[in-house]
């Protein structure tokens, strides 16, 4: 990816201050095939040699990565990172007489991948595409009050009011044990005539993003944008520092790889900030900065600036509407409940076994032979449905045995089957004759109930015994 830039412009005012303690720097190399870079610092209000501080970060890592890209070093994450420890490190040699000097940074560069953006405090960065009427990107604040609003703690327009409006907790200064790293932000969707700004807090005492993209809508004559800023910011009471940035041409290479999370990065404000008014167009209002005189400044993780004013306008956030449910779609659902259950009913109503009142069976007579020496009863007995056959087994009984006749009775219910039954054997009663024949066995049978045919062929056995007997 190749970006051509339009010539920077910067803005630098004092403000109410005494003395300037922003600085900043803007890369010469603009040519075709460079990585052009730029930075703003803003030494830390209210703190001895502030202006010390800022001005030798910018010269530190502005030298160490002019360096390494001038030996051939290609521009990315690792030479960035490099350059703010050789800056730590350049802090670190300053003289400490009770109060250290401490400076907020922002950072971006343009390169083959796209755009990197780095910063630590409260000095912002902004990616705008005022054709389209948008704020892509904002810089995270590591301040007290952004981290308490996260939180919970407080609302988004109670951080203009907030009395720890002013209290930073991430800062470059000396004698530091863990140096603080800078948010890194990689944006990969560059476009004709998108703007780029970074600035020192102290521009946006009176500014909120809607008058800020208001402004960057002459983005067709960045001479008049940057009057508008200043005219905007004309009785802050901050120094105020910018560099404004208009992209001319994008050449784009198949195959290149392009960097890119900033619709993602958790480190890009507007993915925390309340919308204002379309989705299409997130729009949060600026921290506010107002600064005290001397105001103390312990140690990194509690850093504050100082300022006269505080007079910042208000975004009123809009709650989001709850989603209630459709009339419609609640009766539909209710129609198809009551028509799955019934489809069940009738289901359970079918396969369930239908009662009704116990029904005679007919009488089934089961006759066991006269001629048998022992009366047999049927040893099972099995009734399916209503006619159901019945198995009888018996033993055959001497010539002379008397005919008796077993009549069982059976009451089933339709459609049912019981469980079988067992019926014990009776013992049979001994009977002596005059000229007892061998008893022969009869094989058992299984009949039904007797016909007349069976008992004539008994009746003609025993009178053929009696003649016999004669």
């Amino acid at each position: 990816m190749l970006i051509t830039l339009s010539k920077p412009l910067f803005i630098q005012e004092l403000g109410k201050r005494s003395n300037q303690e922003d600085s900043y720097f803007m890369s010469e190399a603009t040519h075709e095939g460079s990585s052009p870079f730029f930075m703003v610092c803003d030494g830390m209000g209210g703190h001895d040699k502030g202006e010390v501080a800022s001005a030798l970060v910018c010269q530190s890592v502005s030298s160490f990565i002019t360096e390494q890209m001038g030996q051939g070093r290609a521009f990315d994450d690792a030479l960035f990172n490099d350059a703010l420890q050789y800056a730590y490190g350049e802090l670190d040699k300053l003289p400490v007489d009770g109060k250290r000097p401490g400076t907020t940074l922002t950072f971006l560069c343009f390169h083959r991948q796209g755009v990197t953006t780095a910063n630590i405090g409260d000095s912002r960065i902004y990616h705008l595409r005022p054709k389209e009427g948008k704020i892509l990107f904002q810089s995270r604040d590591h301040s007290l009050v952004f981290d308490l609003y996260l939180m919970g703690e407080l609302s988004f327009d109670e951080m203009a009011t907030s009395p720890q409006k002013n209290v930073i907790t991430k800062a470059l200064m000396p004698g530091e044990e863990n140096h603080h790293r800078a948010d890194m932000v990689h944006i990969g969707d560059v476009q004709p005539d998108d703007c780029f700004l970074l600035c020192s807090d102290g521009l946006l005492e009176r500014l909120s993003n809607e008058q800020l993209l208001q402004i960057f809508s002459h983005y067709d004559d960045m001479e008049e944008v940057r009057r508008l800023l200043i005219e905007a910011s004309d009785d802050n009471g901050d120094n105020h520092t910018a560099i404004l940035l208009k992209v001319d041409e994008v050449e784009k290479e198949a195959g290149e790889m392009v960097s890119d999370d900033e619709y993602s990065s958790s480190f890009n404000a507007m993915n925390v900030h309340p919308m204002g008014g379309s989705q299409e167009t997130p729009v949060a209002p600026a921290t506010p900065v107002a600064e005290t005189p001397e105001s103390p400044k312990p140690s990194a993780s509690n850093t504050s600036k100082t300022s006269n004013t505080s007079n910042t306008s208000k975004t009123p956030t809009t709650p989001k509407k709850s989603r209630k449910g459709s009339p419609v779609l609640t009766v539909v659902m209710a129609a198809l409940l009551v028509g799955v259950l019934a489809a069940i009913g009738v289901l359970l109503f079918k396969k369930s076994p239908k009662k009704s009142s116990s029904l005679s069976q007919p009488a089934v007579e089961a006759v066991a032979p006269a001629d048998s020496t022992a009366l047999a009863s049927p040893d099972t007995l099995t009734v399916s449905g209503n006619d159901a056959p019945v198995a009888a087994e018996a033993q055959a009984a001497p010539a002379e045995a008397s005919t008796m006749t077993d009549t069982i009775h059976m009451t089933t219910a339709p459609q049912a089957t019981p469980t079988p039954r067992t019926t014990p054997n009776p013992t049979p009663t001994p009977r002596t004759t005059p000229n007892p024949e061998p008893q022969v066995s009869a094989a058992p049978h299984t009949t039904s109930s007797p016909t007349p045919a069976t008992s004539n062929a008994a009746q003609q056995r025993r009178d053929n015994l009696r003649d016999r007997s004669k």
